[in-house]
């Protein structure tokens, strides 16, 4: 039986993922490897389990490359290449599922950096009407500091300057920060009960002890109501 890194992931794809993988594997623009493709085909033998006794690197070597003596540095490199691509897939399935805003994001910029000006201006209109009632947790603010951070770099490189949308960034970035600090100060004062550690001697701690919160948040309810 292999004991690869490589095995280890693929052992825990379902089979819509395996399948899915294997088009992955096949697909030049993220493989121009033909042995891994080969590799992967040997593999649908053994999976899901991969533990059959003749599930070895030497019969896979003789199935990649007949005729040849055992070359152990070569199976290494073929598994650890393997490994790299099962890594980018599982990245590339959780972008495209789960990460909507940040698959936009990544376009702006790449609009931006291709100089399509009326594109991106779209882009950013649509993302902000998309996300607009988005819900006023940690992630609505920080996908708005994102965005706005996204959009000063924009300016930036057309010489722009615009006050209100650097308060903006500055008020996305802090509101981020402020509930976030609290979510995990809430955090260690359960642990410090369950764990016995000194909560007023974390960083945590003094940040918030010496930073007004309160009275910031006071000030954010002249700046923006709705938020406060």
């Amino acid at each position: 039986m292999i004991k690869s890194k490589a095995i280890e992931i693929i052992q825990t794809f379902d089979s819509r993922e395996f399948h899915e993988f294997g088009k992955f594997v096949d697909s030049p623009f993220f493989n121009s490897n033909t042995k891994l493709i080969e590799m992967y085909s040997l593999l649908k033998k053994f999976y899901p389990a991969f533990s059959q006794k003749n599930f070895t690197k030497e019969n896979l070597y003789q199935k990649l490359f007949p005729g040849k003596k055992y070359n152990d540095g070569t199976m290494r490199k073929l598994l650890s290449s393997l490994q790299s691509l099962a890594e980018e897939y599982l990245a590339n399935t959780r972008f495209m599922r789960n990460q909507t805003f940040q698959k936009r994001l990544a376009l702006m910029q790449r609009l931006d950096e291709k100089k399509l000006d009326v594109l991106f201006k779209q882009q950013l209109y649509n993302i902000q009407k998309l996300y607009e009632n988005e819900g006023y947790e940690d992630v609505y603010f920080r996908n708005n500091f994102e965005l706005y951070e996204t959009l000063l770099s924009y300016m930036a490189t057309k010489a722009k300057f615009d006050v209100d949308i650097q308060i903006k960034c500055f008020f996305y970035l802090i509101s981020h920060c402020i509930i976030l600090s609290l979510k995990i100060s809430q955090n260690l004062i359960t642990g410090n009960i369950e764990h016995s550690f000194d909560y007023k001697n974390t960083l945590l701690f003094k940040f918030t002890k010496q930073f007004d919160i309160e009275g910031f948040i006071e000030e954010i309810k002249n700046y923006s109501p709705d938020f406060y």
